[in-house]
């Protein structure tokens, strides 16, 4: 199928404008969420995030782009805290997987969503970065252990109940791969789906 120029000026729109809503529906849940934390929650949280980022089970080359995705600044920005339940979109290598993980294992929740392409030449590609993800938590269940992995397809979640269990649902560089597939829509609904209601 293919896409012509307004269909994706569309469907970026229509991306931009449900992002807004979330962000919206979600400050309301903030709101009330920040005015439970107190300063000194605050600032354990802060100081976790900070151990989690300086951990060993990041490597040299992952540590190296903290310059360029500046992970403490933008979980911060997105307001994360280790008490919450996290959903991650397609984590990829998992980069931010090692950050996440150990910074809501004691008190909080980390869910992954490998993605699953309706193409079936967009989703060989993935095969192989899942495949790896998968070894890499089963390899180091001390640290990974608590880490629910499950796929989003079409708009639809497997491997765990995601409907309206989540504080923060999280994606980095995605967003333009769905839209290549067709399948940003359903997917910005199912993360919709995905949050907690206030």
């Amino acid at each position: 199928m293919k896409i012509n120029r307004l269909d994706r000026v569309r469907s970026v729109t229509r991306a931009a404008c449900l992002a807004l809503m979330l962000t919206g529906c979600a400050s309301s849940s903030v709101d009330s969420q920040n005015s439970s934390h107190d300063g000194q929650s605050q600032r354990a949280g802060t100081t976790s995030l900070d151990a989690a980022i300086s951990g060993p089970q990041r490597s040299d080359k992952a540590r190296a782009r903290d310059v360029y995705r500046q992970p403490r600044e933008t979980l911060l920005f997105f307001d994360v805290y280790p008490a919450q339940a996290v959903l991650e979109i397609a984590p990829g290598g998992g980069w931010y997987t090692d950050i996440l993980a150990p910074y809501l294992r004691d008190a909080g929740l980390l869910c992954e969503a490998q993605y699953l392409s309706t193409s079936a030449d967009l989703a060989a590609e993935d095969y192989a970065t899942d495949a790896a993800y998968q070894r890499k938590l089963a390899d180091a269940p001390a640290m990974y252990g608590k880490v629910v992995v499950g796929t989003l397809n079409a708009g639809r979640f497997a491997g765990f109940d995601a409907h309206d269990r989540f504080d923060r649902v999280l994606t980095f560089r995605n967003i333009h791969n769905w839209i290549k597939d067709g399948q940003i829509d359903a997917n910005l609904g199912a993360f919709y789906g995905a949050l907690k209601r206030a």
